[in-house]
C-alpha cells in the first residue's frame, strides 16, 4: 500500500517536474528576447544621442570660430589641440570654403571633393561615409562636420573625426560581460562597423551582411529577405539563426543616423546564462524526489527566505513611491562608491518638484501625495534597473547612474530626464504637466561619498532655481 502510495506520488511529482520544466524553458526564452530587445532598444538610442552630442560640441566650438576673423589663427588652432586631446573626437580641423583643410598640428590637406565638406558648407550638419583603418586593427572612422555661420553666412567648416567601432563596443561593454557581436549596417547590407567576439563568427568590415548571411538558415518565418526588408524600411526586430553549429540571438535596430542599423549578435548559451541556475535546480529537485522529507525542507527554506527578503525589501523602500528610501538611497550609494566594480563616472542627480508647496495648498496633499507616487515610477521606469533611485525628503530624489564612460553623460541624462517629466501627464494636476529642476554631480570629480555629492548636487540644484527652475545645473557650468 505504502509503495503504491509512494509510486502515484512519484509519477505525480515526475510530471509536475516536465510540466514545470517546459514551463521555465518558456519563461527563459520570452525573458531572454526581451532583455536583448530592451538592450539593443536603449543603446541604439544612446549611440545616436553620443552622435547628436558630437555634433552639438562641433557647434559650440564652430560658434567660438565665428567671431575670430581669421579662422586659421594660432589660437584657434590651439583650441583645437586642446580639444582634441580632452574629448573622444579625433582629428580635429577648420575647413576654409575653398575646401582646405587644416588640422591643430598645422597639416592642410584638400577635402573640396568629399561630401561631407559640400553639406556642412551649404549649410547643413554633415556625416562622412565609414574609413576603415588598415593598420589599426580595422578600426572604423567618420567624420562629423557643421559649418561655421557668422551673421547668416557660412564662413567655413569644423570637422572631427569619430571612431565608431569603439564607440559601440563602450555602449555593449556592461551587457553579458562584454560577449557577443555589434554590426553597423546600412540599408544595402553595407558592413559600417563590426567588433567580433565569437570566434564562430568571421564577417569583417566593408563586407556585407547579406551575402554573409545568404545560407543562414533562420527560425521561424523569417527569412534574409525579411531582414532585407527590415533594414531597407529602418525596421526592428530579433531573429533566431545557426551558423557554424552554434544558436545565435540577433536583435537590429534603425540608428536614424542616414540609413545605418546597428545588429547586436549574441550565441544563446551566452544569453540564456544567467537563467543557467533555474536548470541546475530541477536537476537537483528530480535527484531528490524520492526524499519526501528533504523536498518538504527545502519547501521551508524556500518559503522562509523569501519572507525574509520581503522584509528586507519593506525596511529598504519608501511607503509611498515604492522606491528607495533615504537611509538605504545613502547607503547603497556610499557601497556602490566604494565598490570595485564602480568605474568611470557615476551621475549623481538631486531633483524636486518646481511648485510642490503650491501644488499641496491648491490641490490637497492627496494630490500631492498621488504625483509623487507617480514621479517615484517614472523615474524607475527613465533609468536602468542597476541604477539606484531614491526619495530623500518631501518632494526630493536622487538618481545613481552608474558607470558611464563620459563625463558629458551627465548633461544628456539630466536633459532627457526634464524632457520625460515634462512630457509626462500626471493624472492629478489638472493641466497634466509638471516640471523639476535637477542639480547634476559627478562622481569622481565632485566627490567620493554620498554626503559630498549630496552638497554638490544641492549647490547645482539651487543654480537652476536661481535660474528660473524647468531645468538642470551640471556643477561644472557653477563651480
Amino acid at each position: 500500500m505504502h509503495l503504491k502510495s509512494l509510486g502515484v506520488f512519484l509519477l505525480f511529482m515526475l510530471v509536475s517536474f516536465l510540466t514545470f520544466f517546459c514551463l521555465i524553458q518558456k519563461d527563459v526564452i520570452e525573458n531572454t528576447e526581451a532583455i536583448i530587445i530592451n538592450n539593443v532598444d536603449r543603446q541604439s538610442v544612446h549611440f545616436t544621442d553620443t552622435i547628436t552630442l558630437h555634433f552639438e560640441y562641433l557647434e559650440g566650438i564652430a560658434s567660438h570660430f565665428s567671431a575670430s576673423d581669421d579662422l586659421l589663427s594660432e589660437n584657434n588652432l590651439q583650441l583645437l589641440e586642446s580639444v582634441k586631446e580632452q574629448s573622444s573626437l579625433e582629428l580635429l580641423a577648420v575647413i576654409t570654403p575653398d575646401g582646405t583643410s587644416t588640422y591643430s598640428n598645422g597639416i592642410k590637406k584638400s577635402v573640396a571633393s568629399r561630401r561631407y565638406f559640400q553639406e556642412a558648407i551649404a549649410g547643413r550638419r554633415a556625416l562622412s561615409a565609414p574609413i576603415v583603418s588598415k593598420v589599426d586593427n580595422k578600426t572604423t572612422r567618420i567624420i562629423l562636420a557643421v559649418p561655421i555661420l557668422r551673421d547668416g553666412n557660412v564662413v567655413g567648416v569644423i570637422g572631427g573625426s569619430c571612431d565608431v567601432s569603439s564607440l559601440s563596443t563602450m555602449l555593449f561593454g556592461d551587457i553579458y560581460d562584454g560577449a557577443g557581436s555589434i554590426l553597423i549596417v546600412n540599408s544595402e547590407g553595407e558592413i559600417i562597423s563590426c567588433t567580433m567576439d565569437n570566434e564562430n563568427l568571421d564577417i569583417q568590415p566593408e563586407g556585407n551582411f547579406f551575402l554573409y548571411y545568404n545560407d543562414t538558415k533562420f527560425q521561424g518565418d523569417v527569412t534574409l529577405e525579411t531582414i532585407r526588408q527590415d533594414f531597407s524600411q529602418m525596421h526592428e526586430g530579433l531573429v533566431l539563426f545557426k551558423k557554424h553549429g552554434c544558436t545565435h540571438y540577433m536583435a537590429y535596430r534603425p540608428l536614424k543616423l542616414s540609413d545605418w542599423s546597428l545588429c547586436y549578435i549574441v550565441p544563446a548559451s551566452i544569453a540564456q546564462q544567467s537563467y543557467q541556475f533555474v536548470l541546475d535546480y530541477e536537476l537537483i529537485l528530480f535527484g531528490t524526489l524520492f526524499v519526501a522529507t528533504l523536498l518538504l525542507l527545502f519547501v521551508i527554506f524556500r518559503s522562509n527566505s523569501k519572507k525574509q527578503q520581503e522584509l528586507i525589501a519593506f525596511g529598504q523602500t519608501d511607503a509611498l513611491t515604492g522606491i528607495l528610501n533615504k537611509q538605504s538611497t545613502e547607503d547603497q550609494i556610499n557601497d556602490w562608491l566604494a565598490d570595485e566594480r564602480c568605474i568611470g563616472y557615476q551621475v549623481f542627480m538631486m531633483l524636486d518638484i518646481d511648485g510642490f508647496k503650491n501644488i499641496n495648498d491648491v490641490l490637497g496633499h492627496m494630490a500631492g501625495d498621488k504625483i509623487l507616487r507617480e514621479l517615484g515610477a517614472l523615474l524607475r521606469q527613465e533609468f536602468r534597473e542597476t541604477d539606484i533611485v531614491g526619495r530623500i525628503g518631501g518632494d526630493e530624489f536622487c538618481i545613481l547612474a552608474k558607470n558611464n564612460a563620459v563625463e558629458h553623460t551627465a548633461a544628456l541624462r539630466a536633459d532627457r530626464l526634464c524632457q520625460s517629466i515634462r512630457c509626462h501627464k500626471f493624472s492629478a494636476v489638472p493641466s497634466g504637466n509638471i516640471t523639476i529642476s535637477v542639480g547634476v554631480a559627478i562622481s569622481p570629480i565632485h566627490g567620493r561619498s554620498y554626503q559630498e555629492l549630496y552638497i554638490a548636487a544641492d549647490k547645482a540644484l539651487y543654480e537652476t532655481k536661481r535660474k528660473g527652475k524647468d531645468g538642470y545645473t551640471v556643477l561644472r557650468d557653477v563651480v
